[in-house]
């Protein structure tokens, strides 16, 4: 029988139980939370389930106003959201039984909270199994991916003629450019060059880059770098930087997470060559999937993304114990 109690963070040991898993993403990795926990969120609850003294899952949760939400997957800062995928962190092939042994804990040891679940990927174990336990479930969002072959000629084949030829026609016009690859201690003058050019892409992002998102960014790209699961990668011209990403590598995979440019050199299509060029660089690195992460912009789809559907699944416990 499985048991579920309150365990403290820990970042090696929920990175090392995420190795395990299937269901974690980065985002519920040690690394990911030990950075959120510093910011945002102080109401986190995380429990562990065990068989016999060997934890098998953990559940990363928040509290609030009687809802438990997975942790990060809320608004913060005024209304942003910055964890793409939520989800629990179990151990390969024993995801279901762990899902029950949480449920059976909220209905055994609470009352009157409702449980939501945000953004749980369709080609998670926990999809499937949360709408077989009966939760109520709706898409509320995706997260294009592509999953890379092994020369950049295979993928361009993959493509629409009309995106294969727009890739060509815009890396040539751009062919003036160079690529910079940024890690491991990261300056602080490429930070704030890539605040500055999220900022300046359009009106949006720049409302999304408050104060407590751009001091978050700035702890995140440090520490993460430096954890050496996170990447900068930037586009230059006439030795100005004028477009650049932020990436997370996580299990063979690229996980693209923020972008941008500046529009002074939209002729260039920065954007568009950047990410051309990142994917160009995903493939010779032997990466099995670029992640464009959540969000349905037109360019992933024209960069060859298939859409994995996110998903809220939600329960009340409404009923008083015994």
């Amino acid at each position: 029988m499985l048991v579920c109690r309150e365990i403290k963070f820990d970042r090696e040991l929920f990175n090392k139980i995420a190795r395990r898993s299937k269901t974690a993403s980065f985002f519920q990795t040690g690394d990911w939370l030990s950075v959120w926990l510093r910011h945002f969120e102080k109401n986190s609850l995380f429990w562990g389930v065990f068989d016999k003294d060997d934890l098998i899952g953990i559940a990363p949760f928040y509290l609030k106003n009687d809802v438990v939400s997975l942790l990060g997957t809320r608004e913060v800062a005024q209304g942003e959201v910055l964890t793409d995928f939520g989800d629990i962190i179990a151990v390969y092939k024993r995801e279901e039984e762990i899902w029950k042994a949480l449920i059976g804990a909220f209905q055994s040891k609470i009352q009157n909270i409702k449980l939501e679940l945000n953004f749980i990927r369709e080609d998670s174990a926990s999809f499937s199994i949360l709408r077989n336990l009966g939760l109520n479930s709706k898409q509320v969002d995706r997260a294009p991916y592509v999953d890379l072959p092994s020369s950049w000629d295979e993928y361009l084949i993959s493509l629409e003629r009309h995106n294969r030829h727009e890739i060509k026609r815009k890396m040539k016009k751009a062919k003036e450019v160079e690529f910079n690859l940024v890690e491991n201690k990261i300056k602080n003058e490429f930070i704030e060059r890539m605040l500055e050019l999220i900022a300046l892409s359009n009106p949006e992002k720049k409302e999304f880059l408050k104060p407590e998102v751009a001091d978050f960014f700035r702890d995140l790209i440090k520490t993460l770098a430096d954890y050496g699961v996170l990447r900068m990668f930037f586009l230059k011209y006439r030795s100005k930087l004028i477009a650049g990403l932020i990436f997370f590598y996580y299990q063979n995979e690229y996980l693209l997470y923020n972008s941008g440019f500046d529009p002074q050199y939209a002729s260039l299509s920065p954007g568009f060559v950047l990410k051309s060029e990142f994917l160009k660089k995903a493939i010779t690195d032997r990466v099995k999937r670029l992640n464009f992460l959540r969000g349905g912009e037109r360019i992933k789809y024209d960069l060859g993304g298939k859409d994995n559907k996110l998903y809220k699944f939600s329960i009340s416990f409404l009923y008083e114990n015994e």
